[in-house]
């Protein structure tokens, strides 16, 4: 990576199901190696170490 750089990675997980795929999913995180991960669609058993997760709630009405 450039000094200077920042990689950010992106992943709709569409609810990370079936939860089989978990470590498959952690594995390519990792490999990836992003400074920032948005993930979307996904829950808690996705937490990658040395990560801070944020969490939102899907917005209500028009």
């Amino acid at each position: 990576m450039n000094p200077g750089s920042l990689r950010i990675g992106t992943w709709n997980l569409d609810h990370a199901r079936p939860q089989r795929h978990d470590a498959e999913r952690l594995r390519l995180m990792l490999q990836a190696d992003a400074d920032i991960w948005v993930l979307t669609e996904t829950n808690d058993r996705l937490a990658l170490p040395g990560y801070a997760a944020t969490h939102s709630a899907p917005r209500r009405g028009g």
